[in-house]
């Protein structure tokens, strides 16, 4: 399927700007880790900026279904590579100091906080209606990749060229990021619902009332609330073990290289894109997009309890393919239901409300994880990960309205959520 130039420089943007937070991320935890040899301090560092970004995209995300989207996603790239830059200068020029790279770093997050929401309320402005659940398994194929592939590329550059190196890629990556959105055209109906300098004092009026709209979205809406808190679990599995335990487990347990790490985290990667090019749509027309849904949550944490029991590379990456297949059946089947069923104008608060309600626990994860890590190892962790995620798959099979909806034809979900819960979506004018 061919798609406009305008989404293939958009995803292109994603990609390169998620790339270069988590390298950045990676890069700024494994210098806590080496001036200080805490794998606590380590996991700190993701939790602080991961609590940052998560706990904002409420407060943030009404300006990006207030305001023109793409001009949204331009100055937050923009000020995502200021920031950067000012991290290297920090590294290479100042003494050490843990506080001034974690503020840093958690100013960062809210930048990503206001832009992911913002990119994901976008998508549907970029692309024809029939190209839509294509455009959405690209862009969370991407999203996905780059979130799992930036530490690992991170450990790669820090392996090659040290941590100054490591940070200066991700300020490339960054700068590359902005210039591709800024070859965009503006889509059609972004400007029109751009609002006018009168409407500033209107808006701004209810502003902290539109801020809960998203919540209020999520809460009332059945099947995503549900799903918001099978989310929570997974993401409290998942988030921890390559953010904190895999680096660890690499090191300590299996007493390998970042290469091994690499491999592993490719491993996943090549899972997802099995899942995205073809391997969805194929088990969505055998078995449906419900059982297909919950075969991947449960196929993600199978395949991580499977890693954790061995030591053989082998069984190791294809345990971890695995997971990555089931990662991406699970992923594209949720991310079409929301952005085919919600309504056009409450996108971007509806997908912050998800993503705070779904990864609100990932900061506490991380951080009980590294304490997880001292107290019974990394691979012990790694089975707790898988675990935890698989008891989320067994809260799927309560989602009824999940299974409704799913089974219906991708024309009947359009706007449905608007219909089923429409005081989920009283718009504030």
């Amino acid at each position: 399927m061919k798609f406009p130039v305008s989404f293939i420089f958009f995803v292109g943007g994603l990609a390169l700007s998620s790339l270069s937070l988590h390298c950045l991320r990676f890069g700024v935890a494994w210098l806590a880790m080496r001036e200080t040899g805490s794998a606590v301090v380590f996991a700190a560092i993701f939790g602080a900026s991961s609590l940052v970004e998560i706990y904002s995209k409420p407060l943030l995300a009404p300006l990006a279904d207030y305001f023109e989207r793409l001009a949204i996603v331009r100055a937050c790239g923009a000020l995502a590579t200021a920031l950067a830059i000012l991290l290297v200068l920090q590294v290479l020029l100042l003494p050490f100091s843990l506080w001034l790279l974690a503020l840093l770093l958690m100013v960062l997050s809210m930048v990503a906080a206001l832009r992911d929401p913002a990119s994901a309320g976008l998508v549907p402005n970029l692309v024809s209606a029939n190209q839509l659940t294509s455009a959405l398994a690209l862009r969370s194929t991407v999203a996905s990749v780059s979130s799992l592939v930036g530490p690992m590329i991170g450990a790669l550059l820090l392996a090659a060229g040290g941590i100054p190196t490591a940070m200066a890629a991700a300020v490339v990556a960054s700068a590359a990021a902005v210039l591709l959105w800024f070859q965009m055209s503006t889509p059609k109906g972004e400007s029109a619902s751009c609002p006018s300098r009168s409407a500033w004092p209107q808006y701004l009026s209810s502003w902290h009332l539109r801020m809960y709209d998203g919540l209020r979205a999520v809460f009332l809406t059945r099947a995503e609330r549900m799903m918001a808190l099978v989310v929570a679990l997974t993401n409290a599995g998942l988030f921890p073990f390559f953010a904190v335990t895999l680096p660890l487990w690499v090191n300590r347990d299996l007493n390998s290289s970042p290469l091994m790490m690499g491999a592993m985290e490719a491993g996943f990667s090549i899972g997802i894109l099995m899942g995205s090019l073809g391997g969805t749509r194929l088990l969505n027309a055998r078995f449906g997009r419900y059982a297909t849904l919950i075969f991947g949550n449960g196929a993600l944490g199978a395949g991580l309890v499977a890693a954790s029991v061995t030591r053989v590379p082998t069984f190791i990456l294809v345990s971890m393919l695995v997971g990555g297949l089931g990662f991406s059946l699970f992923n594209i089947n949720a991310s079409w239901l929301r952005a085919a069923a919600t309504p056009d104008n409450f996108r971007s608060r509806m997908n912050a409300g998800v993503a705070f309600m779904s990864c609100f626990l990932n900061p506490f994860a991380a951080q009980c994880f590294g304490y997880s890590i001292e107290a019974v190892g990394a691979a012990a962790s790694v089975a707790a990960s898988g675990t935890l995620i698989l008891v989320s798959t067994a809260l799927l099979l309560l989602n009824k309205d999940l299974r409704v909806l799913l089974g219906l034809n991708e024309q009947a979900v359009v706007g449905i959520y608007a219909k089923l819960y429409p005081t989920a979506f009283a718009n504030r004018r």
